[in-house]
């Protein structure tokens, strides 16, 4: 029995640990995501500023 709860615990810590590397991983990819569309706002816009001015 002891084998048992020793497998669930540390299941239990390793579904953890699994749910907390997606979290952060759907976080960063989320903040990556958003610099990359202000990235194009930027290019667009200097673009844009760009063709005007010539």
């Amino acid at each position: 029995m002891q084998a048992v709860k020793v497998i669930g615990i540390a299941a239990a810590v390793i579904g953890a640990g699994l749910l907390s590397a997606g979290l952060a991983a759907v976080g960063a990819l989320a903040v990556a995501i958003k610099h990359t569309s202000e990235d194009m706002r930027n290019w667009e816009r200097w673009n844009d500023n760009d063709d005007r001015g010539a």
